[in-house]
């Protein structure tokens, strides 16, 4: 056998890399919504359920983007985006 002749055979019998991972999910990223009410006020998002806590007049509180909705029909809170 010549040395070709080996690097064909070689060729021939290499399996194929496997595919790459599928790149990690992102985090996602949250909007932000500031109560302008008088004293304090707890809102639960209508798709997570999540209770959403605003402490005090001006607070400024992180909302999963799929609560943006609900969150925005509550009276005294500001979508920030």
């Amino acid at each position: 056998m010549c040395c070709g002749r080996q690097r064909q055979q070689l060729s021939m019998t290499r399996t194929p890399l496997p595919e790459p991972a599928a790149p990690p999910q992102r985090r996602r990223r949250t909007v932000s919504f500031r109560y302008v009410g008088a004293s304090s006020l707890t809102a639960v998002g209508s798709v997570t359920g999540t209770r959403y806590r605003f402490a005090a007049p001006g607070a400024v509180v992180p909302v999963d983007p799929s609560d943006r909705r609900s969150l925005a029909a509550v009276p005294h809170l500001r979508d920030l985006g």
